[in-house]
């Protein structure tokens, strides 16, 4: 069973204006898909999670709202989950394998 895990920014939340700097990004609404293959007889299982990650205040790097691509704001957004990225896809994982097991029968052991 292959499982895939998919990172997407839904939205990005600004202020019109923050210390004299117009359109500022401070939050990243964010969600990572997680998937199962289906294959070996498995049904295919998807587990979305969702959340919202509160950046800190731009430096004097700012990059006007226009100029934002995804890569960077991706980056935005694991940097300020950190080590919480690698949490949320593992409860995800979790929750796919959970999901996938529901199947499974158990049989009385054959030396019962």
């Amino acid at each position: 069973m292959a499982i895939t895990k998919t990172w997407e920014i839904k939205e990005l939340e600004i202020r019109d204006s923050l210390l004299g700097m117009n359109n500022v990004v401070t939050s990243i609404v964010w969600c990572v898909k997680v998937s199962n293959d289906g294959v070996d007889g498995t049904t295919p299982i998807n587990i979305i999670l969702n959340g919202i990650a509160h950046l800190d205040l731009p430096n004097d790097t700012f990059t006007p709202y226009e100029q934002i691509t995804q890569e960077q704001a991706m980056s935005w957004l694991m940097n300020s989950l950190g080590p919480e990225a690698k949490k949320w896809e593992l409860e995800a994982v979790s929750q796919v394998i959970a999901a996938s097991n529901t199947n499974a029968t158990r049989p009385q052991l054959p030396w019962a």
